[in-house]
């Protein structure tokens, strides 16, 4: 079905739900809780287009469902990424059916071998679209927080204010698809959901793209100490969300 097609009222749906991704995609947010919320909103916002989309039988063509592998910026490194920053993608791949990894290539240097690495992303073309906006987000946000936290004592406070940050964000998103998926499982008890049908198909279109490519799941390390007091104002930060927009903003946690 093509959108000029649908009926006035469902074009303002579609149309309604784009105006607020858009807005929440290119305005900085205003304290730690609005951060969480953003996120929250914005990937609940994805999830609903694309439920409503497949329930007004608009389907994608064959291509827009093919699976592929990019990157998810620009950047590398010789030394690895911060580790909330590999979280915070692996999240935001997950609840956007793909699957997130990063990339080792060697590389000949003055001093012998040295290994360059980048983040990757598999999954269809709007897919990692959508990721690469949550993560451009989140990471700008969670980064400008952790410079403005009054408990930073130093620089690995600052880091594992970022960690716990990263933490409380991925909860509160991941607990917001939980929710919207629970809801279209229930409205699926009395109808098919082509939507569910979709997520599966894509979510499976991924899995075994990332077999061919030779890639397993790998266990991860145990976690290096953290300062309590940073994590747990980080993840404050990051995870006290209230969705009712119209509420009093709340203020930065102290740290003290």
């Amino acid at each position: 079905m093509e959108f000029s097609k649908l009926s006035q009222d469902e074009q303002r749906r579609l149309l309604d739900k784009l105006a607020k991704l858009k807005a929440l995609s290119n305005c900085a947010t205003g304290n730690a809780n609005e951060t969480a919320t953003a996120a929250a909103t914005m990937a609940r916002i994805m999830l609903e287009y694309e439920i409503e989309m497949a329930d007004l039988d608009i389907h994608p063509s064959e291509a827009d469902l093919t699976v592929l592998k990019a990157p998810l910026d620009e950047a590398d490194t010789y030394r690895g990424f911060p580790a909330w920053q590999t979280a915070l993608m692996s999240c935001l791949a997950e609840i956007h059916h793909c699957i997130a990894y990063l990339g080792t290539e060697p590389e000949m240097w003055t001093t012998g071998i040295r290994y360059r690495q980048t983040r990757n992303l598999i999954g269809t073309h709007q897919d990692i679209e959508n990721v690469r906006r949550l993560f451009t987000f989140c990471v700008n946000e969670i980064e400008r927080l952790s410079r403005v936290w009054e408990g930073a004592r130093s620089q690995k406070h600052r880091n594992d204010f970022k960690l716990g940050a990263c933490r409380g964000v991925c909860d509160q998103v991941r607990s917001e698809r939980a929710r919207v998926m629970q809801e279209q499982r229930e409205r699926a008890k009395s109808m098919p959901s082509r939507a569910l049908e979709l997520f599966d198909r894509k979510e499976k279109a991924s899995r075994e793209f990332a077999r061919a490519m030779g890639m397993g799941s790998r266990s991860t390390s145990a976690s290096r100490g953290v300062y309590a007091d940073a994590y747990g104002a980080g993840y404050e930060a990051g995870s006290q969300l209230n969705l009712d927009q119209s509420s009093p903003r709340k203020a930065l946690p102290s740290g003290r």
